[in-house]
Parts: structure tokens; C-alpha cells; sequence
């Protein structure tokens, strides 16, 4: 759901909305990365669906690359592409005193460009906590990006397993 948001967002900016090879450069463009290696089907689905109800071949073209990597290491940022989108999910999990949430959302910020967008869901402490690195990393944000929207979600509401509220922004 996310990768069609971002795949929609990109495909309405108005540099890309011109181009003659719209459909490819989204695809892309816009790339998909999870741990669970069923996300890629789950993702391919997905679009296959939005396209048959929606008719719209060119405007929601599934994604070229999709990863399985832990996007901490390394070698996980060798995309084809530099993304103008980043979607994600970061781990909820602390090591030591800092959120790995946290962690995460200060190393796409140091990767993206102005004009770059991203959306992650988070847990929903991370929107007032104050400790484990939270409080820094969402000042990063506030302090270098035009937050287009936040949304919070109950307990439950994100993920099949998971026992924590949290909010998308």
C-alpha cells in the first residue's frame, strides 16, 4: 500500500508527470525493500489489482527492484536508481538505549536530496517521546522537511503481529 502511495505521488510531480517514458521511469523509480522475502508477491498483487479495477497501466507500473536487504549494512543503498521516494517500515526494536526507528530515520536523511520525499511507519511514541534517540530524530525531520501528513494508528492496525500503536508520516 505504501509503494502504490509513493508510485502515485511520484507519478503526480509535475518533472515526471512530462516525461515521454512515464510508465518506465516509475518502475524504475520507485523500489521495494522488506525482510520478508513474501513482501515481493504481496507487492506484485497489489498492483496487478490496482491496475485491473483502475485501468491505468501507465500510472501504477510495478516496482523493477525489489530487495530482501537490511538496509543498515551497506551494500543494501546499491540501487540501480537513487530513490526520490523512500517507504519504510524500520525495526521497532532498541539496541542498547537508542530506537532502531531512530537510527534508521537518521540515515535516510543523510542519503536524500532536496526535494526527495519519504513516508515511515513508526511507533507512535515517536511522535512526543522525549528518550532512546527519538526526540533528535524527529527534530531532524521537523527541522529539514515539509511534513505532508501524519497519521496514527491503533494497536494492531499495522502489520499482522504487532502489539503497538504507531503512525505513518
Amino acid at each position: 500500500s505504501l509503494l502504490l502511495a509513493a508510485t502515485r505521488r511520484l507519478a503526480l510531480m509535475p518533472d515526471v508527470s512530462m516525461l515521454p517514458n512515464h510508465a518506465s521511469y516509475l518502475s524504475d523509480h520507485v523500489m521495494g525493500n522488506d525482510l520478508d522475502k513474501r513482501a515481493n508477491l504481496i507487492t506484485e498483487l497489489r498492483y496487478t489489482l490496482v491496475k485491473e479495477v483502475l485501468g491505468q497501466q501507465d500510472i501504477f507500473p510495478k516496482p523493477s527492484h525489489f530487495g530482501v536487504y537490511d538496509y543498515e549494512r551497506e551494500e543494501a543503498w546499491s540501487l540501480p536508481n537513487l530513490p526520490r521516494i523512500i517507504v519504510a517500515n524500520p525495526p521497532f526494536a532498541e539496541t542498547g538505549n537508542i530506537q532502531r526507528a531512530a537510527s534508521f530515520i537518521e540515515l535516510v536523511m543523510n542519503r536524500m536530496r532536496t526535494g526527495d520525499q519519504f513516508s515511515f511507519v513508526l511507533p507512535q511514541t515517536f511522535l512526543g517521546g522525549e528518550t532512546h534517540g527519538v526526540k533528535e530524530a524527529r527534530g531532524h525531520i521537523t527541522d529539514k522537511c515539509h511534513i505532508l501528513e501524519v497519521w496514527q494508528m491503533p494497536e494492531g492496525y499495522i502489520g499482522l503481529s504487532a502489539r503497538q500503536p504507531t503512525c505513518i508520516v
